[in-house]
């Protein structure tokens, strides 16, 4: 094998060693919908827990950020959530 060839089959292997990393991250991102809402549960009841400890005052600055967080938890767990049943329907 000359130099030429082996730069070649170099090349070869690192672009095959590109594409198996990609599938694989796509792979193992799928979530699934039981995941998803055992996950948004988990989260949202200790987002809770937290406000109800927090919120006594409610005009506290403690309480603002739990209330911010929550909604933060919510719209990930929202598109969490699209993201899963787009899923489920799209695999055979």
């Amino acid at each position: 094998m000359d130099m030429r060839e082996s730069r070649l089959a170099w090349s070869i292997s690192g672009v095959l060693l590109v594409l198996l990393v990609i599938v694989t991250y796509l792979w193992l991102s799928q979530k699934n919908l039981p995941t998803v809402l055992q996950n948004g549960h988990d989260a949202i009841a200790a987002e809770q827990a937290q406000i109800a400890k927090d919120c006594v005052d409610q005009n506290s600055d403690a309480c603002r950020q739990d209330l911010s967080d929550l909604e933060d938890i919510l719209r990930q767990f929202s598109s969490d959530l699209e993201k899963a049943t787009t899923v489920s329907t799209t695999t055979p």
